[in-house]
């Protein structure tokens, strides 16, 4: 029996040694309260007959739920005969070594985890025969934080050997080990709480969303665009004032490519090696450019401000204070802020430079006044899609009464709200056909039938039917190509298969597709039922997180678990193909969540047969 033990150190050994490097492991400690004496005429209730014992044991997860532990476990035990003498044989040391499964119930992000465990295990006593021991029990987790579990067990040893059957309570810790495996479960669990929050209510989840505290239009990334201009804030050097991308955000008058708060001659084109202005604005060769040369046309010195040292500067033909040699008309009388030009209309841009200048504007618009806001939703009349109507910048200024994030104007429920996917609609029944279209809105259908279920007669439900359609008959469904046969599927139709590879979710790592992925797929069991002339091809895909040979095995497994599922909605197996390809078809960087996100997909994709 001793070999036998021996045997079992050596086997456990060899197996922790070799299992799989990728697989997470833990160490656990344990103080133990051993009973010997419940089982041999003894008293379950009699605490003063338990013996303490000690246990540390190493630990394997296989799965994020199934795991190998294998403890050593040294003690004193004493049967239900009570003596004072040491040397008697009911009073012994142990020493016991298991190896036993552990099965978890709840995922790996639960607080607090019950499991079951079995197995066997050898004991030696040191007084005594070894003997074999078959244990079973019950025990729970509770999660201190990522890597550590406080835990309690309780099991009953079954001996192979008369007067041994035993019960063990143990109360310790597990501390879970390799760095790389416990940052990715972090993530994960981040991942998971982040997906369900939408901080600023923009519509989009923080976990996308750049600017998570703030709202702002999804395709700004949920970022606000104060201006309207298509440069979100964080981005735009000129937040309120809009202006061309190009210059990132703010306007350039003259077009020259250089941006009015760069251009020293806004109103005028020029380089932008230039600041703006004109290459040739030195029109005497002085070295002064015109725009700060008091005397463009005569050279001279900067001492001079750019007039000869013999011209005066202090000659004013028409007395508005501004010396000849600066004033750009020097016969009309105008101010020192308009270098000596009238403002006829007092806007700050002197008349020569004023493109209305007899209308009050603003100096960025060139003297013309900017347009206005009828609406006053803050979005000027220029940018806004909806001038008489009240709306907001994440529709275009135009108004989004359902509050879907889609303005009424392109939004085909307006009063109520409906993903993007359906051009705004809800889909009540869940049949994969927004209700605008669907002429049984709260009877799950099929396509062929506009949404009714495919029975030879009318459901016993009234519905309403939608404006914008026509109640179709119930034995000539309305499509705009033949159906069975060497028909075509429609746009329309193909729009099933597109919504189907964003929509399908599974269970966390796992191919088991949840309960809410499977309206999807019966829309296209119901589409393959009707196109006969067509193959279906499945294809899975995952992104790079974890090792490429688990994502290769995981998208095919996926891919095959929807194709099992539509065998069972009726399809024949020798009409669909499926494959998984893991990480090395990615359709977005895998670099960002959102990236990584679109990157786990199946896709779907129907091939006409010749």
């Amino acid at each position: 029996m001793k070999k036998g033990l021996l045997v079992l150190v050596l086997l456990s050994l060899l197996f922790v040694t070799h299992a799989d490097a990728q697989a997470k492991n833990g160490i656990s400690f344990k103080g133990l309260l051993l009973d010997y004496q419940t089982f041999n005429d003894g008293d379950i209730g009699d605490f003063t007959s338990y013996h303490p014992g000690f246990e540390v044991g190493f630990h394997r997860f296989f799965t994020p739920n199934l795991s190998v532990n294998v403890p050593l476990v040294v003690g004193t035990v004493q049967s239900h005969n009570r003596v004072i003498n040491l040397n008697d044989p009911f009073h012994k040391r142990i020493i016991a070594l298991d190896a036993k499964v552990n099965y978890e119930f709840l995922d790996r992000t639960s607080k607090i985890r019950p499991y079951v465990l079995a197995g066997v295990g050898g004991v030696y006593e040191d007084v005594g025969d070894t003997n074999v021991q078959i244990p079973i029990g019950l025990g729970i987790k509770f999660k201190v934080n990522p890597r550590a579990y406080v835990n309690f067990q309780t099991e009953y040893r079954k001996s192979l050997s008369d007067d041994r059957d035993n019960f063990h309570h143990g109360l310790g810790f597990i501390y879970m080990l390799g760095k790389a495996d416990m940052e990715q479960e972090e993530e994960m669990m981040e991942e998971e709480e982040m997906s369900k929050i939408d901080s600023d209510g923009d519509g989009l989840t923080d976990d996308v969303d750049l600017c998570p505290q703030t709202a702002g239009p999804e395709e700004l990334n949920g970022c606000p665009d104060t201006d309207a201009d298509g440069v979100p804030d964080y981005e735009d050097r000129c937040p309120q004032t809009a202006g061309p991308v190009e210059s990132r955000g703010c306007p350039d008058s003259d077009g020259d490519g250089v941006s009015d708060n760069d251009d020293e001659c806004p109103n005028m084109a020029g380089s932008i090696s230039n600041n703006g202005c004109p290459d040739e604005d030195d029109r005497d060769g002085d070295g002064i450019r015109d725009a700060i040369d008091d005397c463009p046309d005569q050279a001279g010195p900067v001492s001079n401000r750019g007039c000869p040292t013999d011209v005066s500067t202090t000659d004013d033909r028409d007395g508005d204070g501004v010396p000849d040699a600066r004033d750009r008309c020097p016969d009309q009388s105008g101010s020192a802020a308009t270098n000596g030009c009238p403002d006829t209309d007092g806007d700050g841009v002197g008349d020569p430079d004023d493109q209305c200048p007899r209308t009050a504007g603003t100096i960025a618009n060139n003297g013309c006044p900017e347009t206005g806001d009828r609406d006053n939703d803050g979005i000027l009349d220029a940018s806004d899609s909806c001038p008489d109507e009240f709306g907001s910048s994440a529709t275009g200024g135009c108004p989004d009464t359902d509050g879907d994030g889609i303005a009424n104007i392109d939004d085909r429920c307006p009063n109520e709200a409906g993903p993007a996917a359906y051009n705004g609609c809800p889909d009540s029944d869940g049949d994969g056909i927004p209700n605008d279209r669907d002429n049984c809105p709260n009877i799950a259908g099929t396509v062929d039938n506009n949404g009714c279920p495919s029975t030879s007669t009318q459901p016993n439900v009234v519905t309403t039917p939608q404006p914008s359609t026509t109640q179709p008959s119930t034995t000539q469904p309305t499509y705009s190509q033949p159906v069975g046969g060497d028909g075509y599927i429609t746009i329309e139709e193909a729009n099933i298969l597109e919504i189907a590879m964003r929509a399908i979710q599974f269970e966390s790592s796992r191919d088991v597709i949840t309960r809410e992925s499977y309206q999807y797929l019966n829309s296209i069991a119901d589409l393959m039922t009707r196109y006969n002339n067509y193959k279906l091809v499945i294809s899975g895909h995952t992104d790079s997180t974890g090792p490429a040979d688990t994502n290769l095995f995981l998208s095919r497994n996926r891919a095959q678990a929807c194709y099992e599922y539509l065998i069972s909605r009726g399809l024949d197996s020798s009409r669909m193909d499926y494959e998984g390809y893991g990480e090395t078809q990615p359709i977005s960087d895998n670099a960002t969540l959102r990236g990584r996100r679109l990157n786990r997909r199946v896709e779907f994709v129907m091939e006409r047969i010749q």
